[in-house]
């Protein structure tokens, strides 16, 4: 990192990683600049310098972590990585890259990836553990074994099922089945609180108008005479069986009705995936992880990227871990978006 401060192409670094984590961009980009410098670099001394800098960055990663414990309302979800040098593993085998977000109402925004060699409820259990509330998650039974939380489920998951049974219907917008109407009841749901914000108004409706539509709704799923196989079948099954989760967002105003944070989330990941497809190594990935983490949570603050960047590493040895954070008060005012 030292040598990077030294060369004209330090800033042209700390633009593309703002653009591999950020926009995803491939190391060619990078690489094409320093060629014609006339400097030669191998890709693989970049993605050493990509590793330098997420060391660096680790205990920022893991005070964020302590903190992320710390919140009452938490948003997760997974989603596929291939890394091709994993310890006896074949390549094509699938890693999973976790993310994991605060809620609306926690006062930092935090959003925190974690790279695993698999999909086992266990790794969640272990990331999570020593946090206790609310988890907003899809119908996976993998988050059950999370210790000391109440899972929220999401209904954009319910209503997508049912949405997806009307699609193979002759007439897609036929209402009047029961996926049609299973999918009316559920819109109902959502625009009970469309466009309100104030928080004992939403804690009214879920008190009273919400909590009806809802019984309405699983009362509806269970007269409905369907063959578990059908897709209009399989929507029914899920709501019924993920009915406690689903109803769980009338217990708190600052409850969602939707795992939508961590899905947004997770898309940076997934969208950059698309251009490098795969890391090489575990260290690869966790560097990954790490970036990813301090970049949207960044994001998350309103901070510009680059120049958060900038100032992290120039500042990394001088000042304290808490001071570095991206809602630190130390920030300056330039670098916060207006």
């Amino acid at each position: 990192i030292r040598s990077l401060y030294r060369m004209k192409s330090r800033t042209k670094l700390l633009e593309w990683m703002t653009a591999e984590e950020g926009e995803n961009k491939t190391k060619n980009d990078l690489k094409t600049y320093i060629k014609n410098m006339q400097i030669n670099l191998t890709r693989q001394t970049m993605a050493n310098w990509i590793i330098c800098a997420s060391n660096l960055i680790k205990p920022i990663y893991e005070h964020m972590h302590k903190n992320l414990l710390e919140s009452k309302i938490l948003h997760a979800d997974e989603t596929t990585l291939e890394v091709l040098e994993e310890p006896n593993r074949k390549p094509q085998a699938k890693s999973y890259m976790w993310v994991y977000t605060t809620g609306k109402s926690e006062e930092n925004n935090m959003v925190l990836y974690e790279y695993q060699i698999g999909r086992s409820g266990t790794y969640a259990k272990n990331f999570l553990k020593g946090f206790s509330g609310y988890l907003h998650c899809d119908g996976w039974s993998g988050y059950d074994k999370v210790e000391e939380v109440k899972r929220v489920g999401c209904w954009a998951h319910a209503r997508r099922y049912f949405k997806e049974a009307m699609d193979v219907q002759p007439d897609k917008n036929d209402y009047s089945t029961i996926a049609g109407q299973g999918f009316l009841l559920i819109e109902k749901i959502f625009s009970s609180e469309h466009n309100v914000t104030d928080k004992e108004k939403i804690k009214a409706i879920r008190q009273t108008t919400g909590r009806n539509i809802l019984e309405n709704f699983f009362s509806y799923c269970e007269q409905s005479n369907t063959l578990p196989k059908t897709l209009t079948g399989k929507a029914i099954l899920y709501a019924l069986n993920q009915k406690e989760n689903l109803m769980r967002y009338l217990e708190d105003e600052n409850l969602e009705m939707t795992n939508n944070k961590a899905e947004r989330s997770i898309k940076p990941f997934v969208i950059g995936r698309k251009n490098w497809l795969f890391c090489n190594t575990p260290s690869g990935a966790t560097a990954s992880a790490r970036l990813y983490s301090v970049i949207e949570t960044a994001k998350a603050n309103n901070l510009k990227i680059y120049d958060y960047l900038v100032w992290l590493f120039e500042n990394i040895h001088i000042l304290t871990v808490g001071e570095l954070l991206p809602w630190s008060n130390k920030i300056p005012d330039n670098i916060r978006k207006i």
